[in-house]
């Protein structure tokens, strides 16, 4: 299902990440790693999407087959292990202007980042305020966040009490 945080474990028992986004195939494009059925797929979530919840709250899980060298404790504690460097590039600071494009995911926890949005993912929760200028790409807002969005494209779900406020505007393009 891909979702974030997300991992592959090769035979060699190397565990591999993106900086980028959190499908498996693009782990693998990245790596330059065939899915030759010799791999594992693998997932650290918190219970009920929540991405403010600790570290080790996370919940792991293996998504597909099970090669027979694969073991399930060490890639649980492989992945537990990477988790911070994995969380480095993807939950963004509470302040500052991005970029959000294709394949990306981006978590929000606080603060009022402005973002620009081509595609990828942006999660908002808790108490951010993000400012998003979104032209693709999808956006979950959570709990009592309130993002700010420019909408000419793409989808956004609120759950909870999240709050947005959505302007959308039509795409326009030079001729």
């Amino acid at each position: 299902m891909c979702r974030p945080a997300s991992f592959v474990q090769t035979i060699k028992s190397k565990l591999l990440w993106s900086k980028v986004g959190d499908s498996h195939a693009l782990i693998l494009q990245e790596n330059g790693v065939r899915d030759d059925g010799d791999i594992a797929k693998l997932e650290l979530v918190p219970p009920g999407g929540d991405y403010s919840l600790p570290f080790n709250r996370w919940e792991f899980s293996v998504d597909g087959p099970r090669p027979d060298w694969f073991d399930a404790d060490l890639a649980e504690k492989a992945c537990r292990e990477a988790l911070p460097a994995w969380a480095r590039p993807h939950f963004l600071p509470a302040n500052g202007e991005f970029t959000v494009g294709p394949d990306m995911t981006r978590i929000v926890l606080s603060g009022a980042p402005v973002i620009a949005q081509s595609g990828g993912e942006i999660w908002t929760f808790d108490s951010s305020a993000p400012v998003i200028t979104q032209l693709g790409g999808g956006i979950w807002t959570f709990d009592s966040s309130a993002p700010v969005i420019t909408q000419s494209g793409g989808e956004i779900r609120a759950c909870h009490s999240s709050a947005p406020v959505i302007t959308k505007i039509k795409a326009q393009y030079a001729p």
